[in-house]
């Protein structure tokens, strides 16, 4: 830890409660499917509890052009980081009774008002989108896209067939281009992974 400007103490894992076997399968992991695949040109992940260090590993590269490895400063994009802020600034609006938490989405959206969720399905083998689903238990409401209960997922999760077709249409991938409309079209088109 040479490069940080303050002392912070390392301990093993075990003795604050984790695993070195299961942090390495997580590094194994990260390595190969991650970095070895091209999916990101580095990765850092340190688990820190009770003052420690209990983990801290790094793989692949802070700057690939230049082949400079990840190391214990490299100053990282952190995506998510909007959410807080956008979280705070939508309570501002209910406390100003402009909007309230139980609003429907399609109050706002209303491409959103019949919503279905997946059973089943995916794209075909030519990109075609094959579902099957069950309507909605209910209304998806704002409070649910604060708390990520709404039942939208990500590209990234390959769990299902409604992440596969967020990667064929081409919806949250780092590369995802278009308008604000568009992007809500597209979702449209696809059903919920719950409800």
């Amino acid at each position: 830890m040479s490069k940080l400007d303050f002392e912070v103490e390392a301990a093993t894992p075990e003795s604050l409660g984790f695993s070195s076997e299961r942090l390495q399968r997580v590094e194994t992991h990260l390595r190969t499917n991650y970095v070895g695949r091209g999916k990101f040109p580095g990765t850092s992940v340190l688990i820190y509890r009770g003052g420690k260090i209990a983990h801290w590993s790094m793989n692949g590269y802070a700057d690939m052009a230049r082949q400079l490895p990840v190391a214990e400063d490299t100053i990282f994009r952190i995506y998510s980081m909007t959410k807080p802020v956008t979280a705070v600034a939508f309570m501002m609006l209910v406390e100003e009774a402009r909007v309230a938490l139980n609003d429907p989405v399609h109050k706002y959206i209303p491409e959103w008002e019949n919503l279905e969720v997946y059973t089943g399905g995916g794209p075909d083998d030519a990109g075609n989108l094959k579902f099957t689903t069950k309507p909605a238990n209910r209304p998806m409401e704002i409070v649910d896209l604060l708390r990520h209960t709404s039942g939208l997922t990500y590209a990234f999760q390959n769990s299902n067939g409604v992440d596969a077709a967020y990667r064929a249409l081409g919806i949250g991938g780092l590369d995802t281009a278009g308008s604000l409309p568009d992007f809500i079209a597209k979702l449209t088109e696809l059903p919920l992974i719950f409800s």
